[in-house]
């Protein structure tokens, strides 16, 4: 007999993935010196993507 396995709820695991990747975008800008530019590069992602996660995650 298998165990009773708890699975996540589906909508907190989605909540601590925005939260972290809306942590992981501050911290990028904070050590870029807040040039959105270089942030996206550090991130390996295209400027309009940046743009698109800090309106997403409410960062200005």
């Amino acid at each position: 007999m298998l165990p009773n396995l708890v699975q996540p709820n589906a909508s907190s695991l989605k909540e601590q993935l925005n939260q972290a990747e809306r942590n992981i975008i501050k911290a990028v800008l904070i050590e870029c010196g807040d040039n959105r530019t270089k942030a996206a590069k550090q991130l390996g992602i295209s400027k309009s993507t940046l743009y698109e996660k800090l309106d997403k995650h409410g960062i200005s």
